[in-house]
This record gives C-alpha cells, structure tokens and sequence, in this order.
C-alpha cells in the first residue's frame, strides 16, 4: 500500500470514529431537543 493509500485509509478511518462518537453522544437525543439546545445548528 502505498504512503498516500494508508493516509486516506487512516483519513476515512477518523471520519468514521468521529460518525460512532456523534451517533453515540446524540443517540438519546430527539430532533427538537439537538435543535433548541444548540448542539446542531441549520445553516
């Protein structure tokens, strides 16, 4: 595997662990709540 092949797989790997990390914060949290709190913001 070539270096520039390993950094996008760590690249892709970081993305991924960040997704669970957020999926695991907000997994009790509804829609109304993550909207009013701040905590996901519209553009």
């Amino acid at each position: 595997m070539s270096r520039d092949q390993q950094r996008l797989v760590d690249y892709l790997a970081h993305i991924l662990e960040a997704i669970k990390r957020i999926d695991s914060y907000t997994e009790d949290m509804d829609e109304w709540r993550s909207l009013t709190t701040g905590w996901c913001r519209m553009p």
